[in-house]
């Protein structure tokens, strides 16, 4: 593992987008992604390509995540 800051944007670092399916509180399917940045342009698509049309999609406050809805999700903020 490499050292150094931690969080967005830490250089030297891959960022993974990492998605889990909830199974009745059970945790289902994971999928994990590669993006370039936190950007709305690398996250929408990564989500969009591992998730169905119309799922509910539980993110934090991250305003990257705000093109879910033209992508056809809804998105909740827990």
């Amino acid at each position: 593992m490499k050292s150094g800051p931690r969080g967005r944007g830490a250089e030297g670092k891959s960022l993974v987008l990492i998605m889990v399916q909830d199974k009745e509180g059970k945790v289902g399917r994971i999928r994990l992604a590669r993006v370039a940045d936190a950007s709305s342009a690398s996250l929408v698509p990564a989500v969009s390509a591992a998730v169905a049309p119309g799922s509910t999609i539980a993110t934090d406050g991250w305003a990257g995540y705000e093109g879910l809805s033209k992508a056809g999700c809804t998105r909740v903020i827990a």
